[in-house]
Order: C-alpha cells, then structure tokens, then sequence
C-alpha cells in the first residue's frame, strides 16, 4: 500500500481527476497530436486535460524503450525521463540491494520513480523523497502498488533525520545531472552536491550512488566500489557501493555473471538473489538459473531452455598491467564501453596490444572467449586513402557497410556517401590509427566464443 506525505500542491492538482480516461481516447488515434485528433478529445475533456493527456502518451511511448510494460501504467515529466533509469538496470541494483540483507531503502531522489519501483517490486520497503510537486504527484502514482512512502521536501534538509529514524534502510542517491544546457559531467553541476554525495559514503550504512558514465574514476572515494554498468553494448552509468577501493565491470547481456580477478581478488560466482536452492530468479531478464547445470537461455521463466553461456565479470583492487602498443596482428579487439571507461581492459587478456595509444581497438594473436569484448579477425588490411577503399566496396560490390572508427575526425555516414555503396555484399570495416599508420581493416565478427570458468 501507498503511504503518502504531501504528495502535492494544495493549490494544483498536478493528475486530473479525468487524466487516466483521457490518455485512454487519445491512444486510440495513430496521431494524437494531429488537429482531427485534438478537436475530437476537446469535444469529451477539458482542452488543459486533452493537452496534458496527449503529452503523457507521447512521453509513455518514448519510455518503453526503457521502462517496457511498464511505461503503459506511468505518469512521466520531460525531465524526468531523460534521467530514468532502464528497468533491467533498476531491477538488477534492486536485486544487489535486497541480497545484502536490508529490509528497505532510502531512496533521496526518486524522481519519477523508476528505481524506487524496482526496490519495491523487489520486495524491498520504500521510502522515496522528491522536492516537486508535480513529480512527486507523478511518482505517487507510479509507486501505487508496492510498499511506498512518499515525502516531498529537500533531501539536504530531510536527509540526517530520516536515516537515522530508519537504520535497517539502505539509502540511495542519484544525483540531478543536468543544467540548462543539456547533460553535464562535471561535479560542480551535480544536485545534490557532490559534498552530499561523500557525506553519504562516509556514514557508516549501506549507501549506493548512480552518477554518470562519465564520471572521472579519479575523484571515487577509494573507500567504495566502482562499478560500470553496461546494457547490451550500451554505456549507461557509473555506481559506487560499499567495496574497500574495487573496480568492478558489470554487463546486462546474460543472467550469471562470474567475477575473474587478478591472483587472489578471485571472488567467485555473483548470481544475483537466491530464491530456492540451485536456482536463481533474474529481475529484468525473465529467466530461471540452475546453478548446478550452467545458465539456462533467456526465456519465459518456468520454460526448458539450453545451456549457453555466462558473462565475466572484471573485478580489480590492485594495480593492472601495463598493454604495449604494437603493430597489428590477425584479430581486433573491441572491448565493451564498460571495459573501457573503467580501465580494466588488461584483465581481458595478457597478450592485447593497443594499435595505436590511446585508442581503445586492441590487437591479439587470437579472438578472446569472453563477451566482455567481440573479437574482429582481420581479412584484410589497407592504407587509409579514400580513392583505395572506393576502389575496394567497387570490387567487392558492396552494397551495405558497417563503419567503425576512433582516434579520426572521420563522420562514417558522410564517408558512406562519398564511397557510393552498390551491390548486394556487406562488409564490417574498422578505420583506426596504428603504430604503422592510420589504417583500414576488412573484418568479420568472431561470434563462437567459449565461456572462461
């Protein structure tokens, strides 16, 4: 049930009380937005309740991407979409949370309520606070069906009082990361204030921090784990828990993720919540782990499903080897943006060269068996000059190419245009600076990767 303090202005009324029927007529036109559509939902509401009603659908529409199945039940903001966080990234943290042993969390910015849902479905209590009235109106509504108290008010000023009046709560903070200009990286910009931040990481109660991707590693209190969080190949956040200084990679592709460290930071298998003996639920994927077979393959939870694969997962608390740039060899490596940004691409392997400094394609004698990273093997190598390349995609009839490139000032959809595509081949190129000069490799994707254990 849904507990509410002051969910809203006593002078607005941020939902209107006809607002779910409205959006209801409204996604029944394929334009809501169109004039036909606009004078027909005027005609049965209140032109304000027929503006907010096509508003809220189309900000529904854009959230799916995120949010899934449940977009469809939400109230969002502009705002406070850009900042949401992806369901199967909130339901994996929810899982983490839950499996450390608290019984609720302290969420200080819940904004629309995205990961203060997942804590809940999670079967954690909430208690959520958010200073505007209008969201905090949006996320009562979001939060109508777990264990929910909403507190509007400042967390600066409410913080100290309501942890300590709830000390088997974790506490979690993600920090406004936007100014009028758009998205900022830089910590002057954060709100709450990055010295809210460290007071936070400095009680002595489980606190987790979502900030950027682009946060700089160099400002983590090493007191907490650093941890990258990775979504199919997409980059989305940068998270501090309580850790003793580690660095940690996490990806969203599979269910199991096995922790592969230096020497003795080996820390085993981190499955997420144990539900029943040999058995692991998944929130956000939909699939059932038997630990004792291997890792069932996405499906319908309940379903028979082959044994695939599972995901390594980097762990790190001392210093990495240092990877020597060299010529090119038979395979490129691409590491997973998460690699990347935290550093930890020399536990991917002993033998990766950068091609270039400072460029994040990697050289190997053979594909890596991890999906950490895809591995290229290289079919051809060419000088990189436009007139040899155009030359090439002719040759080759090359109908639909696949352009990847760092380190250039090189725009792939403008070169595309200048090689003018024909024919009915495709072809994966990757265009980089190297120790023997900037070159041009034809590549094909290396998928049959074996699982490290």
């Amino acid at each position: 049930m849904n507990e509410t303090a002051c969910c809203m202005n006593a002078d607005h009324v941020w939902i209107p009380a006809d607002g779910a029927n409205a959006i209801t007529q409204a996604s029944e036109y394929a334009d809501a937005s169109s004039l036909s559509a606009a004078e027909a939902l005027r005609a049965q509401f209140n032109p304000a309740v027929a503006a907010w009603a096509v508003t809220q659908l189309k900000l529904r529409r854009k959230a799916v991407s995120k949010l899934g199945a449940r977009a469809a039940n939400m109230y969002f903001t502009t705002p406070g979409l850009e900042q949401l966080t992806r369901a199967s990234v909130a339901d994996w943290r929810a899982a983490r949370v839950r499996g450390l042993g608290v019984s609720g969390v302290i969420d200080l910015s819940a904004g629309l309520g995205a990961d203060a849902l997942a804590f809940g479905l999670a079967g954690l209590k909430v208690l959520a606070v958010e200073r505007d009235f209008e969201t905090a109106a949006y996320l009562t509504h979001n939060l109508a069906n777990v264990a929910a108290e909403i507190v509007v008010g400042d967390a600066l000023q409410l913080a100290e009082r309501i942890i300590i009046e709830h000390p088997d709560y974790a506490v979690y903070l993600d920090p406004a990361r936007r100014t009028g200009a758009g998205r900022s990286w830089r910590l002057s910009d954060l709100s709450p204030s990055w010295e809210f931040v460290t007071w936070l990481l400095n009680l002595a109660r489980m606190v987790v921090v979502k900030l950027g991707p682009g946060f700089p590693l160099e400002t983590v209190p090493r007191s907490v784990e650093a941890c990258w969080v990775s979504d199919h190949g997409d980059l989305l956040e940068l998270s501090l828990w309580p850790g003793k200084g580690r660095r940690v990679v996490r990806l969203g592709r599979t269910a199991v993720k096995r922790v592969v460290g230096l020497g003795s930071d080996v820390v085993g298998l981190d499955a997420g919540v144990v539900g029943v003996p040999g058995v692991v639920e998944v929130p956000g994927v939909g699939c059932v782990v038997d630990l004792n077979a291997g890792v069932a393959e996405v499906g319908a939870i309940g379903d028979e499903v082959p044994i695939v694969e599972r995901t390594i997962e980097l762990y790190a608390q001392h210093s990495l080897p240092e990877l020597v740039p060299a010529a090119p060899r038979a395979y490129i490596i691409e590491p997973d943006p998460a690699v990347i940004r935290s550093g930890l691409t020399p536990l991917l392997g002993e033998n990766l060269a950068p091609l270039h400094p400072g460029i994040a394609y990697f050289s190997a004698d053979q594909p890596l068996d991890t999906s950490l990273a895809t591995s290229f093997e290289v079919l051809q190598v060419l000088a990189y000059r436009e007139a040899d390349l155009k030359s090439w995609v002719r040759k080759q009839r090359i109908g639909v190419l696949e352009i990847k490139c760092r380190g250039l000032q090189l725009d792939p959809a403008k070169l595309r245009r200048k090689l003018r595509l024909s024919g009915e081949n495709q072809a994966t190129i990757i265009i980089s600076p190297t120790v023997i000069g900037t070159k041009v490799f034809i590549v094909r994707r290396c998928h049959n990767f074996r699982v490290a254990t």
